[in-house]
């Protein structure tokens, strides 16, 4: 954000670096306060940070509002369950899901609760529904649709409720597993599944736009260029070693490419397709960065690092590359 990257650690603390130097401008220890991970994509809004934590698979979680230039913890909300869901915004509400299914609406100015709504998921061991997100889907983000927040349930539901006031606009059962997050795409809403559908729901009213059998399994995010969806695959389980892409709306495969290392049990780690600067940017277990072409797929660029990539972010001139093991590099593309 500007000249600040801000940076969750699987130790439990967020930090504040500046974007140029990779000096640490401040750190909050959130472990002390109950919480050691963080999932779900923070939010800025002006001067303020917004994220959540949770216990990896434990119960709890923390949702904070801190000045972000300084780190200062301006409110904070805890919860029985942990919120490892994407934060997302629409006007001065907060929207986001717990691991116990139940999508928040949340007051920005002092993180007090206007409505919720929980699924028919009816499994309250918080740690089983952790363990399940691994092997069902990714997250259950929200995604901002008009006045509407659409999210997937763990019940296998799509759900648009109302943005204002939490009463359901229109729901749609999945068949299979949802394997994906949801995915805007215009009016839209994209999932894939894990016997290898691809499905598109009408945003306005949840009816299907379309449902494409694919050669595999699509898993984590997608993003999209062009006319093309990109996406994860995987053709065993837990295991995404393709990066494919596929027409937006007839679903017909433009092309496919396996990870680079020689390594044959590598395979995609950061869970989220990024673009940046025309290429499409993904990182393997092994800590390889690599640049690929939306055009073809050729391979642009690699980079090796010490450690599995687990996330990536950009600004105009500068990648910035965690692992797992607690490294962040900011590399610049060369004009």
């Amino acid at each position: 954000m500007g000249d600040w990257v801000y940076v969750g650690s699987c130790a439990g603390t967020m930090y504040a670096f500046d974007a140029v130097t990779g000096v640490i401008r401040w750190s909050h220890d959130a472990e002390t306060e109950g919480a050691t991970q963080f999932h779900g994509h923070p939010v800025v809004v002006d001067s303020i940070l917004i994220f959540g934590t949770d216990e990896g698979h434990e119960s709890r979680g923390s949702l904070y509002a801190v000045n972000r230039l300084t780190g200062k913890v301006l409110w904070r909300c805890d919860w029985q369950t942990g919120l490892t869901s994407d934060i997302v915004r629409l006007d001065s509400l907060l929207y986001l899901t717990t691991q116990s299914d139940v999508m928040h609406a949340i007051q920005m100015r002092d993180g007090s609760t206007k409505w919720s709504f929980a699924t028919a998921y009816t499994n309250t061991d918080t740690a089983a529904v952790a363990g399940e997100r691994f092997i069902k889907r990714v997250k259950t983000d929200p995604l901002i649709y008009q006045d509407a927040v659409i999210f997937p349930g763990r019940d296998n539901v799509v759900y648009a409720l109302d943005a204002a006031t939490g009463d359901r606009v229109w729901s749609d059962t999945i068949d299979a597993d949802m394997s994906t997050q949801l995915f805007l795409d215009e009016d839209v809403i994209v999932v894939g599944t894990h016997d290898g559908q691809l499905i598109g729901l009408d945003a306005d009213d949840g009816k299907t736009a379309f449902e494409h059998t694919l050669p595999f399994v699509p898993v984590e995010s997608m993003a999209r260029t062009g006319d093309q969806l990109i996406m994860l695959a995987q053709l065993e389980p837990q295991r995404p070693t393709e990066l494919i892409t596929v027409h937006h709306r007839t679903g017909d495969l433009h092309w496919t490419v396996t990870n680079p290392d020689i390594d044959q049990d590598a395979y995609w780690f950061a869970p989220r397709i990024h673009l940046w600067r025309g290429d499409i940017v993904v990182g393997t277990s092994k800590g390889f960065v690599a640049a690929y072409s939306p055009d073809d797929g050729a391979l642009r660029s690699t980079y090796k690092l010490d450690g599995a990539i687990r996330g990536i972010g950009s600004s105009e001139d500068q990648l910035y590359v965690g692992t797992f093991q607690g490294l962040l590099l900011a590399l610049q593309r060369e004009r």
